[in-house]
């Protein structure tokens, strides 16, 4: 039962990355920053696994990414190919994670897009579409087709994305205080 779960856990991920993956450097942003929270926790417990070399490696290959060729208005689009890979790092990563250490806050780095795909395929579902139909309603979406740019939405999204890695941090630290993870 628990390697079902974790299937179809890693699955999701996957999947829940290709989603997000819609408006220039908004998969790129989510993603790095969810590898940066990696290592900073790596760094803080002292203690590095598999998980901490995929984020070193990747890290560097998703900035020169951003930078060069996704950031707003983009060159090139990640496309499904990427998107899939990072889906699958973060989905191993999670599980290794949790199953590792223990570390069940692992999912708050990736909480805002765990939340907009599952609302929205949820809602996609109720409303007799079936989940991976395209129909430009995930919440990050919504700016850009009110007549925003790209580029206000990559900024919120950093914004998100660093408010999220402070908060995890702080989950850390205060799960230790309190006994709620090792």
């Amino acid at each position: 039962l628990i390697i079902f779960l974790a299937l179809v856990t890693w699955v999701y991920l996957i999947n829940i990355t290709n989603f997000i993956d819609g408006s220039d450097g908004h998969c790129s942003i989510h993603v790095l920053f969810f590898l940066i929270g990696i290592i900073l926790i790596s760094y803080f417990k002292n203690e590095y696994y598999f998980s901490s070399l995929l984020a070193f490696t990747v890290i560097p290959i998703l900035l020169i990414f951003l930078i060069f060729f996704n950031r707003p208005a983009a060159i090139s689009f990640m496309g499904d190919s990427g998107s899939i890979f990072l889906g699958y790092i973060v989905g191993y990563i999670t599980l290794e994670r949790i199953f590792i250490q223990k570390d069940f806050f692992i999912i708050s780095l990736f909480l805002y897009p765990i939340l907009d795909c599952t609302i929205n395929l949820i809602k996609k579902t109720i409303k007799g579409y079936y989940p991976w139909a395209r129909l430009g309603d995930y919440f990050f979406l919504i700016p850009i087709k009110n007549g925003y740019n790209h580029i206000k939405v990559f900024y919120v999204t950093i914004a998100y994305s660093i408010a999220n890695l402070f908060f995890y941090i702080m989950q850390y630290n205060y799960s230790k205080l309190f006994f709620i993870c090792n």
